[in-house]
């Protein structure tokens, strides 16, 4: 691999020094405690809750896409409400978002489960690879607390932190950060 990026990244949970909640939408930190009571405790209760809340919310995407725009909306800071406003971006967030649910929220649940749980490697052992850190200041969604303790962590990685930018503006910068 010649190089890699990693666009708008959660830190690995019990990321030392890190506040991982910090910052970050309540929808977040609401999946992430369940998925953390799921993995770490073993709690089949909170991992039956966890899948019923998504398995909805991919229900509601399937019938409405723009129902999960809907539902971010409150949490989104000033400069995601820009981005997912533009026509051709909200277009195309609607469409990747029902293709996500096509045919289950298994994937989705994947994800959330995979944030909470051990990366089975440090950070700090990117060393070989140039690596691309990119991030908005303003995320909510993957709080810039985050990005910084990536940065500090991996040797080669190059960090980009857009001062004016949250979540959604990865979208945009997915050609910049392709060239």
């Amino acid at each position: 691999m010649a190089s890699a990026a990693a666009l708008v990244s959660i830190a690995p949970p019990g990321a030392e020094g890190l506040d991982w909640f910090e910052g970050m939408a309540q929808s977040n930190v609401i999946a992430y405690e369940a998925a953390t009571a799921a993995v770490q405790d073993g709690s089949a209760e909170c991992l039956d809750r966890l899948k019923a809340n998504l398995a909805r919310n991919a229900d509601a995407i399937r019938d409405k896409p723009e129902s999960l725009l809907g539902l971010l909306t409150p949490e989104m800071p000033t400069e995601d409400k820009a981005v997912v406003g533009h026509g051709g971006l909200r277009g195309l967030l609607l469409a990747n978002y029902k293709t996500s649910v096509v045919r289950s929220s298994f994937g989705w649940l994947d994800d959330v489960l995979s944030f909470r749980q051990d990366w089975g490697f440090e950070p700090g052992k990117i060393v070989e690879v140039p690596t691309m850190l990119w991030h908005g200041e303003h995320d909510t969604f993957s709080p810039v607390g985050h990005f910084r303790w990536l940065a500090d962590r991996i040797p080669s990685a190059t960090p980009v932190l857009k001062r004016e930018a949250a979540h959604f503006a990865a979208l945009p910068a997915v050609p910049e950060i392709l060239a």
